[in-house]
């Protein structure tokens, strides 16, 4: 507009050769021309001219680009960052907080500097300031102080703030616990590629805590987190391609996630990838002969009418059959997870009941043995791959308590 002072010269082309994403990127100019703004005394608001100082400490220091002390060029960013240049507190909060080849690592150095930017209205800093209170680094822990804080940044484009609040009322850190609400901060999070917050959502659709059970979008989240590398729900995944939870059964992508999932350090993608061994497909337990015997022979009287049935009997076979029938009806009535543990020993080893005398202990060598428990892993798998089934740990082969009296 006619009467407008003109922009200044010297600092515009210091931000236009100082923009690393411009085809005219110098870092050398930007540094000339934002020296000759300060020394012309283009500009009079203090900001802008800590905003200056501070490019010209910062690009010198990075860039090593004059003759200019690292120890002064380090004094100019913390002169900026006292005049309240809010990225120059943002800088050396980093700087500090994580260290960096020019500046030592102090973390309450690096929170007192973030929490000047968060105070100026910085959300990153806040961000930082919010996770130092949740860890106690470089403050005091504090997790009331944490959710009290990330509860003032804007989620949706900070996600790692959502992910906070998702745990703290996952678990009732720092405020009350309150599972939906949990999985509404999950959402904004996974939504915008946490991988933390997608394992945990497919946790929470698992287990139905917070939201209603849903084994398939359980997987779906599962599975983008694992895409983005999370070990966790890379051994998750591994377990329901084993099981078939939530997506087909398939052996040779169980053992890819599960291989991924280990490599990453994840524990329970090691313990599974035992289970493997050299076979890629767990079988089921076989029936034991003697209910095999039953079962054909269930089988053979369903096949036949009564009539043709009885003809070919005695009266003591008759009375065999009629019982072994009443047996079988009253064993269909009942689910074997309702069936007392005595019934279940009686019955014998079958499609869905399944004998290991030990869990870990090695009644050989009558010391703990931790790689038996993945027999029983293994025997889990296979019941989720099939149906429903019961293991009783403590009850040998011949139908003997073994276990604890």
């Amino acid at each position: 507009m006619i009467g407008d002072p003109p922009l200044p010269k010297f600092y515009l082309l210091g931000l236009q050769y100082g923009d690393t994403e411009s085809e005219d990127s110098d870092m050398k100019k930007a540094v000339y021309y934002f020296k000759r703004c300060l020394e012309e005394k283009e500009l009079e608001n203090p900001e802008h001219i800590a905003f200056v100082e501070f490019q010209i400490g910062k690009l010198s220091l990075e860039k090593t680009l004059d003759s200019n002390s690292v120890k002064s060029c380090i004094d100019l960013i913390v002169k900026s960052a006292k005049n309240d240049c809010e990225s120059a507190q943002l800088y050396l909060g980093g700087a500090f907080f994580f260290g960096n080849e020019f500046i030592q690592k102090d973390e309450q150095q690096g929170v007192y500097w973030f929490n000047k930017s968060s105070e100026a209205g910085n959300f990153l800093a806040r961000y930082f300031v919010a996770v130092s209170y949740w860890n106690g680094d470089g403050v005091v822990k504090d997790k009331k102080k944490a959710v009290k804080l990330a509860e003032t940044i804007p989620t949706d484009e900070y996600p790692g703030a959502a992910h906070l609040l998702g745990t703290a009322y996952s678990n009732g850190l720092g405020t009350l616990k309150d599972s939906e609400k949990a999985v509404e901060y999950f959402l904004i999070a996974a939504e915008r590629g946490n991988a933390l917050s997608q394992y945990e959502l497919g946790l929470a659709y698992s287990s139905g805590d917070g939201v209603i059970e849903n084994r398939e979008t359980a997987f779906h989240w599962f599975h983008l987190s694992a895409e983005n590398g999370y070990s966790k729900a890379q051994g998750w995944l591994g377990v329901l391609y084993t099981a078939g939870q939530g997506v087909e059964q398939d052996d040779a992508l169980a053992r890819y996630w599960t291989e991924l999932g280990s490599n990453g350090g994840d524990a329970l993608a090691k313990g599974l990838l035992e289970g493997f061994h050299e076979a890629e497909i767990i079988e089921f337990p076989a029936p034991s002969k003697l209910n095999l015997k039953n079962r054909n022979l269930k089988s053979t009287i369903q096949s036949i009418s009564d009539e043709e049935l009885y003809s070919l009997m005695t009266p003591k076979q008759k009375e065999k059959i009629f019982n072994l029938m009443q047996s079988a009806e009253n064993l269909e009535k009942r689910h074997v997870f309702k069936t007392p543990s005595l019934d279940l020993i009686e019955e014998g080893e079958n499609e869905a009941i399944e004998y290991k005398e030990t869990y870990e202990f090695n009644t050989a060598t009558k010391k703990k043995d931790r790689s038996l428990r993945f027999v029983v892993v293994k025997e889990i798998t296979g019941f989720l791959n099939t149906g429903d089934g019961v293991i009783l740990i403590g009850v040998s082969d011949d139908q003997q308590i073994t276990g604890i009296e």
